[in-house]
């Protein structure tokens, strides 16, 4: 494999420059694959990388079970900061219980000085790969993908923890006897909503827009300090989009571009490209697409159900206790592509 040396990224070997920096691939040669961190967890295969870091195959060794693990890049894990925020941000993602949302099992500092996290480990297609391998969806399926993650993000919410990098790409798709189950992923970079009155400076870098710009709310792409679940309600709006019209509301040639079109310009309806539609969907994902916060919905359980009556289905309803699945977890899914290999690494953007 050969990575960027400005970004991260990775590619085969056969490629010569990053796509997005021009820079020239650089080799990799891993050191960490063999070792065992902290005693436990056994480093099997390198699966992807990005800003942020690197993501594994990994076994524990005492129970010889198959884990996830996100390993920090030594330059930031030599930053106290970095990693403090990082722990805090393990710990909260640990809170999060509910049967939809990627389950952090585990965080730690190896006697190396290398900085883990430990997840399942999960086998699938992402949203995005579904999406561009069988086009729009129709509406039963998209209101019974949206159930499952919303019911994931309230999970979060309640826990006062915004996702801050909600796309299609971190929704997994498991399938079971034909029906899908998702699977909300990497938390890891998630904002800690913090009681009224209290500041923590370290949270979150300075000068970091953190998000992927097609997905990113107008508050995020404004670097707004106040972010909280209605950003994420705007980029759940994204997601739904895309599940019915087969691609995201806004593209352009640089992630400059895109955030100034979720700042300025206002959504396409879904109306346009989907007739069958009917025209209260138009409503609900021109309301979660808001440009302020205060005009969208305040919760995503209140998009969810909106959603679903707007399909003309009876509201399952949508709680944080994960109370209501209507599909159990697979055990045993069919071989697919690793989630992980798509994972994304935590690529934090600078905005030119």
């Amino acid at each position: 494999m050969k990575a960027c040396p400005k970004c991260g990224a990775e590619y085969p070997d056969a490629n010569t420059l990053c796509p997005a920096d021009a820079v020239a691939l650089e080799k990799t040669d891993d050191s960490l694959l063999g070792q065992v961190l902290a005693d436990k967890y056994r480093i099997e295969e390198r699966l992807s990388g990005g800003g942020m870091g690197t993501v594994y195959r990994g076994t524990h060794v005492l129970m010889d079970k198959t884990v996830a693990i996100k390993v920090l890049r030594p330059a930031l894990a030599a930053d106290e900061k970095i990693v403090a925020r990082f722990s805090r941000e393990a710990r909260a993602a640990s809170k999060i219980s509910h049967p939809h949302a990627l389950s952090v099992t585990d965080f730690g500092e190896a006697e190396n000085g290398v900085v883990f996290l430990v997840m399942e480990y999960l086998d699938g297609l992402t949203l995005k790969q579904v999406i561009r391998q069988e086009g729009p969806m129709q509406l039963p399926r998209a209101v019974e993908i949206l159930r499952q993650v919303g019911g994931a993000l309230d999970a979060a919410h309640a826990e006062g923890v915004v996702h801050r990098d909600l796309k299609s790409d971190n929704i997994m798709l498991l399938s079971s006897s034909g029906t899908d189950y998702a699977k909300v992923l990497d938390f890891g970079i998630a904002k800690i909503k913090k009681p009224e009155g209290t500041y923590d400076p370290g949270l979150t870098a300075p000068d970091l827009v953190i998000g992927t710009p097609q997905y990113m709310s107008p508050e995020q792409c404004s670097q707004s300090p106040d972010i909280d679940a209605r950003s994420d309600v705007y980029s759940l709006g994204v997601i739904v989009y895309e599940m019915l019209i087969g691609h995201v509301p806004f593209t352009g040639e640089s992630p400059t571009a895109i955030m100034l079109k979720h700042l300025q310009h206002p959504a396409p309806s879904v109306l346009s490209e989907r007739s069958d539609l009917p025209p209260a969907i138009g409503r609900v994902v021109a309301r979660a697409l808001a440009k302020a916060p205060e005009d969208r919905y305040k919760t995503v359980g209140e998009l969810v159900e909106d959603f679903t009556i707007a399909a003309g289905m009876e509201p399952a309803g949508v709680s944080a206790s994960g109370s209501q699945p209507k599909v159990v977890p697979p055990s045993a899914p069919a071989p697919m592509m690793s989630w992980t290999k798509k994972l994304w690494c935590g690529a934090e953007l600078r905005v030119p």
